[in-house]
Parts: structure tokens; C-alpha cells; sequence
């Protein structure tokens, strides 16, 4: 998982990759932990994609740039696009669907 530290690092990561999982979360955000623990112990590994991740604290306007109201939140971009959306609670089942009928 790749820790983003500016806005165009972020849009260079997005627009680089046919598609991208973001990770964007707060500091002492104990679900953002946990959720940045699971995708780093291969939860999404059946989706083959580039993760990145970004502290709000590190660039707070990802919060305007992306309308992200909660943490963590996840953004999966396809073609450098937003296509899918998950906060707090993620299902990552449905990313790797996702994943799945994209590449089909």
C-alpha cells in the first residue's frame, strides 16, 4: 500500500493505474486501523489492484476533492473514474466482484 502525500501524487496514482483503491482515513481512527490491517493481510489480493492511502491529516483537501464525510473511506477508480464508495463498514466481497466483472 503506497502512503500518498500530496494532491498530485494522488491524481498521478489515479490516472496512472486502469484502476486504483484509495484508502483515506484520520488519525486515531481505530476502524481505519483495522481496515488498513485487513487489506495489508491480503484481504483484496483476489483483486489485483494498487492501494493507496492518504492521512486527511496529511492533505485535509482530499476531504473537498472527494466528498469524504467519514472515515475510513474507500474509493475504488476504474479508468480514472470513481466508481464504487464504501465508508466505515466495508464489504470487501463486493470490490473484488467489482473487480471481477470489470476485467470480464
Amino acid at each position: 500500500m503506497d502512503a500518498i502525500q500530496t494532491m498530485e501524487e494522488l491524481q498521478t496514482s489515479v490516472n496512472d493505474h486502469e484502476a486504483y483503491l484509495l484508502l483515506i482515513k484520520t488519525e486515531n481512527c481505530s476502524v481505519c486501523e483495522a481496515v488498513e490491517e485487513q487489506i495489508n493481510q491480503g484481504v483484496l489480493d483476489e483483486a489485483e489492484l494498487p492501494i493507496g492511502k492518504v492521512r486527511l491529516k496529511d492533505i485535509p483537501e482530499v476531504s473537498g476533492e472527494f466528498l469524504v464525510f467519514t472515515s475510513p473511506t474507500l474509493i475504488l477508480f476504474l479508468e480514472g473514474k470513481e466508481q464504487w464508495r464504501g465508508s466505515r463498514f466495508v464489504s470487501y466481497d463486493e470490490i473484488i466482484r467489482i473487480m471481477k466483472l470489470w476485467r470480464s
